[in-house]
């Protein structure tokens, strides 16, 4: 059995998705999307509903899917995301017709915003799965230090000298974020990032982060890694 087909048993039903979408055809067709073995989807249809879930006693979230328009009220996913803003894990997928609805939500706190359409499923796909493991690693919850964290997701940074430049800072000072937030040295942020993302898209039948052979290297490389790695990982984010 290969790395990958370990993790991917050891990750079912670990990365927890909410849909929030009062299409029931579209609610419906999304969870047969994300249901992939690492994913445990929850579903609601109204913002009331929503908010409910969000605090049941010892589920941490990993990402959202979230419509904009909720019941006829056109801020409803704007609200409901800027109520918790210290989960930055939420992507927009609503028809939102036009640029300053989606400014709104990135105001509010929205990470991603996507226009709904069977052409942007793939691009919902990328973000989630890029989104999914930095909350993963902050155990669903980032209050400082966003930007830092995302350039993870943003770019890809194969070592810890290399998020520091990008970063403009210090080495040090990636070593006290990266402490600070996942309780982890930066290399094993970094394995388990770009190891839990590849696995995840690779569920999908995403392929396209593999550009060439450098980059099908360092991807295996960090699956390696993050399958040698997993007891350590396994105490830090998994044991309360």
């Amino acid at each position: 059995m290969s790395s990958a087909d370990n993790l991917s048993r050891y990750f079912s039903r670990r990365v927890n998705l909410l849909i929030i979408e009062d299409s029931e055809s579209l609610l419906l067709a999304l969870k047969g999307i994300f249901s992939i073995p690492c994913f445990k989807v929850t579903t609601a249809s109204s913002i009331e509903e929503a908010r409910k879930v969000i605090k049941r006693p010892g589920t941490i979230w990993h990402s959202w899917i979230v419509d904009m328009r909720l019941a006829g009220k056109d801020d409803a996913g704007a609200t409901l995301i800027e109520e918790h803003r210290h989960f930055p894990f939420a992507v927009v997928y609503s028809g939102l017709r036009s640029m300053e609805n989606a400014a709104l939500a990135i105001q509010k706190g929205a990470a991603a915003v996507i226009d709904k359409g069977s052409d942007t499923v793939d691009k919902l796909i990328g973000e989630v799965c890029g989104l999914a493991p930095l909350a993963m690693l902050c155990k669903g919850t980032l209050f400082k230090n966003r930007e830092i964290l995302f350039l993870l997701k943003n770019h890809t940074l194969r070592g810890p000298a290399e998020w520091a430049d990008k970063a403009n800072m210090t080495l040090r000072q990636i070593e006290n974020i990266s402490q600070t937030h996942t309780g982890m040295a930066p290399s094993m942020v970094i394995f388990f990032y770009y190891g839990l993302r590849h696995l995840l898209l690779s569920g999908f039948g995403v392929n396209g982060i593999l550009t060439n052979k450098e980059e099908q290297s360092f991807y295996q490389n960090c699956i390696l890694n993050l399958q040698k790695s997993m007891p350590s990982y396994q105490k830090i984010l998994f044991q309360q």
